[in-house]
């Protein structure tokens, strides 16, 4: 944390009041429902899960605070503390705006047994389906990854009121169900992909009308890329490439994402 920190001070101090520039930091996360929703300890697995994955970057980076609670508790002196000299630096190297990359939501069910020492999530078990048989959302092209807007609107909520700063949706998308073997001609008619965007928008606007200071929306992706150790094989992008000869085509969500957002920045969503 001190290097980023160090980093976000400096230009903070030198540049910031000349520059009028932003500094903020983007953090991967999904939402978390509890397993089962009648058991206590699912519900704290869930925000467990979210402190592990989140807090322990947005709690020193955003609030100047210590590594979250739930981490120390099982962690203890593996994790680090801070100096107060860290926490002086913390508080000066002032953080503007929250980035979220934001996929999807699971399930969290808490485990009996105590946590190994490699565990990194909380001690807990994930799921795309909780204890009634009930999915997280319709499956995209890769097992990852459901399409879970109804966690969008409440991972916004959580964010926005916990840190209290402008948010940024720095990612969200989806490949479409077996989007890795359509030829281009299917792949630019990407249904699912225009219905993923378009239900994600209404819970930004949902969200936005919970009070939520969402200041900008970027969807991952502009291009069909390389994704990591799945390399070209997934395709996030709104535009499709042919990577023998690097044309290009708009796939029908890009020529829709407009409208898409216009059409919500006076709408009402239902159940806001």
């Amino acid at each position: 944390m001190t290097p980023v920190s160090r980093a976000t001070q400096q230009p903070s101090l030198e540049f910031k009041s000349k520059q009028g520039g932003r500094i903020g930091v983007s953090l991967c996360g999904d939402y978390i429902e509890p397993w089962d929703s009648s058991e206590p300890k699912d519900h704290e697995a869930a925000e467990r899960r979210m402190e592990f994955v989140i807090g322990w970057f947005a709690n020193p980076m955003l609030l100047a605070q210590d590594y979250p609670m739930a981490m120390r508790q099982q962690l203890q002196d593996r994790l680090p503390a801070f100096t107060e000299a860290e926490f002086a630096l913390l508080r000066e190297a002032e953080v503007d705006f929250y980035g979220m990359n934001y996929y999807t939501s699971l399930f969290a069910r808490h485990r009996v047994c105590p946590a190994s020492d490699t565990d990194y999530l909380g001690n807990l078990d994930e799921y795309q389906v909780n204890k009634s048989g009930v999915s997280i959302g319709d499956p995209s092209g890769v097992d990852w990854l459901r399409s879970a807007p109804q966690g969008f609107r409440k991972h916004l909520v959580r964010i926005y009121n916990k840190y209290r700063k402008p948010i940024y949706i720095t990612e969200n998308g989806c490949p479409c169900p077996g989007e890795d073997k359509m030829s281009r001609e299917e792949s630019v008619r990407d249904a699912y992909r225009q219905k993923y965007l378009s239900d994600h928008l209404d819970a930004i606007t949902g969200a936005i009308q919970d009070g939520v200071g969402v200041s900008g929306y970027f969807v991952w992706s502009l291009m069909d890329n390389f994704e990591w150790s799945s390399g070209y094989t997934i395709k996030f992008g709104v535009t499709h490439i042919n990577y023998d000869t690097l044309e290009r085509t708009p796939k029908e969500s890009a020529l829709e994402i407009r409208a898409m957002i216009e059409g919500r920045m006076n709408a009402k969503v239902q159940g806001a």
